[in-house]
């Protein structure tokens, strides 16, 4: 058996689907749209330049269009941004399931149909819900600027960012990667 000695971490990462009212160009335009300290500027605005390395189509002007919804939504179907909603995580799902057809959830889990039958419902109730989520952040930030960006806590510096608080003031989705 083998015993780890060394450090061990248990660092996490977010993204964050933001909406900016002009495009970035420079640390100072980052500044005074979020009203954050210049350190987390430092940390933010690397990735804000390199939008493109992301993504061809970021930067972009926020509409509703295909392309749109689909950067908002491959982001968060990449991540389990659902599973700290109650109403979204599965177990929670399959009791509902079973209730609705008069049976239980270990009759469920038990059944392969009834289970392979259930777990497609819940894809396409996930599905919905953010479909959703990515119309209502569109309407909501239309003709701002949509960036996204992915931030871990394994460095001491980058734990406020990955945390949310440097996005505070503006329009964002925060998905957790567990």
């Amino acid at each position: 058996m083998k015993i780890k000695s060394s450090f061990v971490t248990n660092s996490s990462s977010s993204s964050f689907i933001v909406a900016y009212p002009k495009i970035i160009k420079e640390g100072i335009d980052l500044h005074d749209i979020l009203l954050t300290s210049m350190p987390n500027v430092n940390l933010i605005m690397p990735q804000t330049m390199e939008q493109r390395k992301l993504s061809p189509a970021l930067p972009r002007k926020i509409k509703y269009d295909s392309l749109t919804c689909r950067i908002i939504m491959q982001e968060l179907k990449s991540t389990d941004y659902w599973a700290d909603a109650q109403h979204l995580n599965f177990s929670n799902y399959i009791i509902k399931y079973a209730n609705k057809y008069g049976s239980t959830s270990s009759a469920v889990y038990s059944r392969p149909h009834f289970y392979d039958a259930a777990y497609t419902e819940y894809l396409y109730f996930l599905t919905e819900y953010l479909k959703s989520k990515t119309t209502k952040f569109i309407t909501d930030n239309k003709n701002k600027y949509l960036y996204i960006y992915i931030f871990s806590d394994d460095k001491l510096d980058m734990a406020e960012v990955e945390s949310g608080r440097a996005f505070y003031n503006v329009p964002h989705i925060k998905i957790n990667h567990h």
